[in-house]
């Protein structure tokens, strides 16, 4: 059509939402005909188009989706050559532009950034996809996948779950609503799943250079997004239908925490060194939260709670990444999380 010229179109209004549309035109001190086009402009079209991000509403856990998963469910195969749908050229991040951006303490999980590459990978085998599809299979099978593992395992509230990090369903019992659903979603975009088509920004599967948006406008995974997505995963792969935490001891295989490091050590060398630093601090010792926030000088010059926020995402990341562990103090009685004292995993160190 021709984006000049107007077109004319009937459509029946019933009485009540014809009277609501008048009152919202006067208040805007114009005629319906002259007012509902420009709301549809300007409210209506970008509401639609933030449901893409914001995802599929009210999707029903065992009606929508299986529980529990299947590894069949996110089986990539091996490909020896990279499909036309993974872009090799598409925006990598660069060292000039990313070396000296600091990963946040929002970026406190690496196991979402597997899922967001896997989800990729798993729908673009037929072709290219655009990112309200991403975003879409990404909901869905968010909610599958976390809803699966909860059902297995009985977590305490500040105990760290391998499901942390995936969007919240209103199913469980400390979500419930719909709203705090969709609060859980939009963070998990924000900090893992976003795409964006510029070279700086994105999620952290986009700003450690697995994913991106290819010049259609589409998602692509890099080479190394692809290579990451055919690595076993002990979550995805490794599910039985019952979880269990004497086998599946970290949500990466060594050879996805190896591969996240070669990623990191090129994307954001001062992740790098942040690690090694905290390496130093705890030695053969064992460290409690408090005295890393005491002695760790990469927070220097932070606010308190910034403090806090920026060490929970560096000891996460770490965790992940099995390069420190954590073991409870015996000799200390209070809540849970304060009990823990962390460690470094001698047998990991070389990877630094």
């Amino acid at each position: 059509m021709d984006e000049t010229q107007r077109y004319d179109r009937t459509i029946s209004f019933d009485a009540a939402l014809l009277t609501t549309l008048n009152e919202y035109a006067l208040r805007y001190g114009l005629p319906l005909e002259q007012w509902l086009p420009e709301a549809i402009n300007q409210i209506l079209i970008p509401a639609l188009e933030a449901k893409y991000v914001t995802g599929l509403t009210n999707i029903r856990p065992g009606i929508d989706f299986d529980i529990p998963f299947s590894p069949h469910d996110f089986l990539v195969g091996d490909q020896q050559i990279l499909p036309d749908a993974f872009e090799q050229k598409a925006y990598q991040v660069s060292s000039s532009n990313n070396r000296y951006i600091d990963l946040r303490g929002g970026y406190n999980r690496l196991f979402p950034v597997v899922f967001c590459v896997r989800i990729a990978a798993l729908y673009s085998r037929s072709g290219e996809i655009d990112k309200k599809t991403y975003y879409s299979k990404l909901r869905f099978h968010g909610y599958q996948v976390r809803l699966s593992l909860m059902k297995q395992m009985s977590i305490g509230y500040r105990q760290r779950g391998p499901y942390d990090g995936l969007p919240a369903h209103r199913s469980e019992p400390k979500t419930r609503t719909a709203k705090k659903e969709e609060t859980s979603w939009r963070r998990f975009v924000r900090y893992f799943a976003d795409v964006v088509d510029r070279k700086k920004g994105g999620g952290l599967a986009q700003r450690l250079g697995f994913i991106s948006i290819n010049q259609n406008g589409n998602l692509a995974l890099t080479e190394a997004g692809w290579m990451l997505a055919q690595m076993e995963n002990p979550i995805l792969d490794g599910w039985s239908n019952v979880y269990d935490e004497a086998i599946i001891k970290s949500t990466l295989s060594s050879r996805e925490a190896d591969w996240f490091l070669r990623q990191i050590k090129h994307t954001h060398p001062k992740e790098e060194d942040k690690m090694k630093q905290l390496i130093h601090l705890i030695g053969n010792r064992s460290m409690s939260r408090f005295e890393i926030l005491d002695s760790f000088n990469f927070l220097d010059g932070m606010s308190t709670a910034k403090k806090s926020a920026e060490l929970n995402g560096l000891l996460g990341r770490m965790i992940d990444l099995q390069l420190i562990d954590k073991e409870t103090d015996p000799n200390f009685f209070g809540d849970g999380r304060s009990s823990k004292r962390f460690i470094v995993k001698e047998e990991n160190q070389h990877n630094l």
